[in-house]
């Protein structure tokens, strides 16, 4: 099966040790607002573009405050083999 068409899986689990608000998107999707309690695993998954350019970033709410993380790069994540 052709690397671009093989469907890929991402798994976030919270070991911040306090709730935590995940929101993630790429330019296509948005997968909505999940609160993720101490060790719950959010999962999607997704199938990457034509171009090999998917991007799914996520912001990540805990303490009132933001953080944001690139979680799937295509040009970075993507196995050549």
């Amino acid at each position: 099966m052709s690397n671009a068409v093989r469907r890929r899986h991402v798994n976030i689990t919270n070991k911040i040790g306090k709730n935590v608000l995940v929101h993630c998107r790429s330019k296509n999707d948005d997968l909505h607002e999940h609160l993720l309690r101490n060790d719950q695993t959010n999962s999607f998954s997704f199938k990457n573009n034509i171009f090999r350019t998917t991007l799914f970033f996520c912001r990540f709410t805990w303490d009132d405050k933001l953080h944001c993380f690139n979680i799937y790069d295509a040009h970075r994540d993507a196995c050549t083999n």
